[in-house]
């Protein structure tokens, strides 16, 4: 990863240039402060931005001046000395300014000559014997432990060599004083560093974890301040454990932004630890500052005496801290947060104790994701169970919006959510507190044109979504699951105000640009405590919510990719079952009529030829068979009827109702009237159907009307109601009326109440005008009394509206 920093990175002189190039604020101080959209935090400050402030989110931080670029300081801190060499003959490349202290020759003197000739005999050797063990580790940019005494006059030195390959392929060799004590202390030590770990593995929750950690970790350094600094989203981090002297004044708590890291996170996330023994030192330069062939410093992402930015310096004064000692947490494979360590005066440790806090952090690594696994667990298997119960509803309820929202688990159980919304097939249903309808079928179309539309989650929809401030209150938070364009579940959660303690101003950042152009940076001196309050947030959405609308999404297309293959099979058995009615329909008007036909003609043939041969018996027979005749020709002619409503039906149209009843009346007259029939009816509207088959529909009604009517002037009135999709219309007649347990079985085929004696039919009337009916999706249904008549109502589609994008 360094190498590919190193390639962005420009030379100073190309820094200059993109400089003149751009619009470069005059030179001089300037306050940087960051960009509020309308759902970003609505700060406290008084303090209004001027004309010429720069804003922290415009820097471009690759034009940094090079001292910024932390794993290329150029210099080291003094309590150690640093070799490079070239790995094939060891010859020194590069040498911190201090090397006398150690070798009795200045930087300039060792530059050119080889470890062999540096290092004593034995020593030399031992350094080769590392290389060759340990070619790949040290690639790795692992340091490699080599001891060294240094024997003078005055005394004996004991050092530690640490060696490392460098991304630049250089050997680098990392001098430090030994600390370490007599054997026993040793032990001692070890002991007090296995018991450290041990009461990290036993801690019973996550707090608890983070506590023990930064007590720990201030036994063994014996540091002033210690603290468990977690990062959220944006990069900005909080205090959540915390151990310090009581006369400091506590952090825990505490926000700081995502500036005062952001230089230093890429190395954070690859190294466990980092140590400044004493911030108020001076660095060590570097001979030379850059290489010749490239003119950049040398890469010490690696080094543990690396030196550091005069900004940092700066923060760390400000802050009162003597010395430092960070530690990285590791979650996920990503930087968590880390262990930040403060003493208020230099402190210098072995080089075993910062291996040893390394150890708990790596340590503390592994038990979060252990304690956070386990603190989720129990929600997680909350949610599991309420999405098996959720898909068996889908499984077993043939409406997908009432599987969802209204059975014994609805999507309102699965998350923490304050309000849900549906939208399937262009029609949406609501649970909760929600946005309004228009709101959300807009936030639908924007959803269908992101990138990522499957699953989309945010804690802050007005941020990404501007119109969404206007409903913040009631969803400034959002899952979407997309089914399929424009088919979408909804979950929201509202707004929720929060106070935020910062340490400081985190606008407060100075930059300096100077005469070329760069821009360097000074930390805010002031870390008292500042407000802010965040608008526009919800509660964040779980790692285990999410994973867990992304296996109810994978159930739900599976539901309905099910559910598609099950209608081709009952689609294809219709077909065949509509071929078979086909086949019947054919059947039933050739081949049944024609022996039929044949049958009565040669019986009234055979009376009118023996008609004063035949008694008053014979004659009553042929009646009978013609009759019988005659009802089985009528028979024949309803089934048919019944069995073409489907396949014999024309398309549909505008329909006007009066103008069929009228027809209907002229096809009746003589019945009418020989009855003396009153029909009353009011203005009848026009509706979208076959017209045929509602001609067909109104005279089977109103013949059936007369036919069950014993009174002398049967009375027949039709009214008409309109329904928000639909007409209902209603036939009230004054006829002998229905029993209330044979409302249903009336519409059933071959189903009749009374004898062909009493009254003359097939048993079919009634099921062709309800298949009609359902034709047209509408229903049909009886209300009556025995004895007090009944009045028949069925409902019939509006005309559609013209569409007018298709115009």
């Amino acid at each position: 990863m360094a190498k590919r920093r190193s390639k962005t990175r420009k030379s100073r002189k190309q820094q200059k240039s993109a400089q003149a190039q751009s619009q470069t604020p005059n030179k001089g101080k300037h306050r940087a402060r960051s960009k509020q959209s309308p759902a970003s935090p609505q700060r406290k400050s008084p303090q209004a931005a001027q004309p010429d402030d720069v804003m922290l989110s415009t820097v471009d931080w690759h034009l940094l001046d090079l001292e910024q670029a932390v794993h290329l300081p150029g210099c080291i801190q003094p309590h150690g000395v640093l070799l490079a060499c070239e790995p094939e003959h060891l010859t020194i490349r590069f040498a911190s300014d201090n090397t006398e202290q150690f070798f009795e020759q200045s930087a300039t003197q060792l530059l050119g000559q080889t470890l062999k000739q540096v290092f004593p005999q034995a020593q030399f050797v031992k350094i080769t014997n590392v290389l060759q063990e340990s070619r790949d580790r040290i690639s790795d940019g692992a340091n490699r432990l080599v001891e060294w005494t240094l024997n003078r006059e005055e005394s004996n030195t004991p050092l530690h060599i640490l060696i490392h390959r460098n991304v630049d392929d250089l050997i680098l060799l990392e001098i430090i004083p030994s600390l370490s004590s007599t054997p026993q202390a040793f032990l001692n030590f070890y002991q007090t560093v296995r018991d450290a770990a041990h009461a990290l593995q036993k801690a019973p929750d996550f707090e608890t974890l983070c506590q023990r950690m930064t007590q720990e970790v201030a036994d063994l350094t014996g540091f002033d301040r210690v603290m468990v600094y977690q990062f959220d989203d944006q990069w900005n981090g909080e205090v959540i454990a915390e151990t310090c002297k009581s006369e400091l004044i506590p952090m825990l708590g505490l926000h700081f932004p995502d500036a005062d890291t952001r230089p230093c996170r890429l190395l954070y996330g690859d190294h466990w630890s980092r140590m400044i023994a004493n911030v108020n030192g001076n660095n060590v330069n570097i001979v030379p500052p850059c290489h010749r062939d490239t003119d950049m410093p040398l890469d010490l992402s690696h080094s543990i005496v690396r030196g550091f930015s005069p900004c940092h310096q700066e923060y760390l004064q400000n802050m009162e801290v003597g010395a430092s000692l960070v530690l990285s947490i590791i979650y996920n494979n990503r930087l968590w947060g880390l262990v930040s360590c403060h003493h208020s005066t230099t402190s210098y440790f072995s080089y075993e104790v910062q291996q040893a806090c390394e150890f708990l952090s790596q340590v503390f690594s592994v038990e979060l994701g252990s304690k956070r696994q386990q603190q989720n667990y129990d929600y997680h298997i909350q949610l599991k169970n309420t999405q098996a119960q959720l898909v068996e509803q889908l499984t077993q309820q043939d409406d997908f919006r009432a599987a969802l929202l209204s059975g014994p688990q609805t999507l309102m159980n699965l998350f923490n959510a304050s309000g849900v919304a549906v939208f399937w097939q262009n029609q949406l249903q609501t649970l909760g507190t929600v946005p309004e309808e228009p709101a959300i079928a807009d936030l639908i179309d924007w959803l269908d044109e992101q990138d990522n539309p499957n699953l989309f989650t945010t804690e802050q929809l007005g941020q990404v979504y501007p119109p969404a401030v206007d409903f913040k209150t009631v969803a400034s938070g959002l899952l979407a699951i997309k089914i399929s364009s424009q088919n979408y579940l909804l979950w929201f959660r509202p707004e929720i105000l929060q106070t935020v303690n910062w340490a400081g101003n985190p606008d407060e950042i100075v930059m300096n640009i100077d005469d070329d152009g760069l821009v360097r940076l000074s930390p805010r001196g002031s870390f008292a405590v500042w407000q802010e309050t965040l608008q526009g947030h919800s509660l964040p959405w779980q790692s285990c919510e999410i994973e867990v609308a992304q296996d109810f999404r994978q159930g739900i297309i599976n539901i309905v990719l099910s559910q598609a293959a099950a209608l081709k099979e009952l689609t294809q058995e219709l077909a065949r079952s509509n071929a078979e009615l086909e086949r019947f329909a054919y059947i039933a008007s050739h081949d049944l009529q024609e022996p039929l036909n044949l049958v009565g003609s040669y019986v009234q043939l055979l009376e009118m030829r023996y008609a004063d041969e035949l008694d008053q018996d014979a004659r009553e027979f042929i009646n009978f068979a013609v009759e019988g005749v005659g009802h089985m020709q009528a028979l024949i002619d309803d089934l048919l009827a019944y069995s073409r409503v489907e396949t014999r039906g024309e398309s549909f149209k505008p329909v006007h109702l009066s103008e069929v009843l009228t027809r209907v009346l002229n096809q009746l007259r003589p019945r009418l009237e020989e009855r003396q029939t009153q029909v009353n009816h009011e203005p009848l509207p026009t509706v979208w159907g076959d017209n045929i088959q509602l001609t067909q529909l109104l005279q089977n009604l109103l013949a059936n009307s007369l036919k069950f009517c014993q009174t002398e002037s049967p009375d027949i009135q039709i009214r008409a109601r309109e329904l928000p999709e639909q007409w209902q219309l209603s036939i009230q007649d004054n006829g002998i009326g229905i029993e209330d347990q044979f409302h249903e079985r009336i519409f059933l085929i071959f189903q009749r109440l009374h004898t062909r004696d009493e009254y003359p039919g097939t048993g079919i009337g009634l099921a062709i005008c309800k298949k009609i009916v359902e034709r047209h999706g509408g229903r049909i249904w009886v209300e009556s009394k025995l004895g007090q008549g009944a009045t028949f109502h069925l409902t019939l589609p509006k005309v559609p509206e013209p569409d007018d994008s298709a115009s």
